[in-house]
């Protein structure tokens, strides 16, 4: 079977990207580089992101993106953190949940599932909160 639309799993996490005001989480790669305008004029528009990388991303996304990250940060809509050891992709929307499974050779998304349910919610906010706890905040010093 030929893949015929590699970047699904990628919308999917977009779509709900748009119907969102807010997005908490942590993930073990950056957004492929043809969403990043997209996501940023999110930010910049008034979603509040609060997202914990593998220090290694957030390092690329720094140096790759320096003016972007900085704007972003300035509006204070952005906080970027690090952990040296997450477990999946996990981002927490307004009303949904959604977990991403990655390629290891590549890094390229290959799975979004996700839902609505208020336990798996409570379950997604204490993972993070733990992930969060542990990780140390970088864009502070961008301020």
């Amino acid at each position: 079977m030929e893949p015929t639309n590699p970047y699904k799993p990628v919308v999917r996490f977009l779509e709900r990207l748009r119907e969102s005001d807010s997005i908490v989480g942590f993930d073990t790669t950056s957004i492929a580089p043809i969403f990043v305008a997209e996501i940023r004029d999110e930010i910049l528009g008034g979603m509040e992101v609060d997202v914990v990388y593998l220090p290694s991303v957030v390092d690329d996304i720094l140096d790759t993106y320096p003016d972007e990250v900085r704007r972003t940060v300035a509006s204070g809509n952005l906080r970027l953190s690090v952990h040296d050891d997450l477990p999946f992709g996990l981002a927490i929307f307004d009303d949904y949940v959604g977990v991403g499974g990655y390629d290891e050779e590549t890094g390229m998304l290959r799975a979004f599932v996700g839902t609505d349910d208020p336990a798996a919610r409570e379950w997604a906010l204490d993972l993070y909160e733990q992930y969060r706890a542990e990780a140390r905040v970088v864009t502070d010093d961008l301020r």
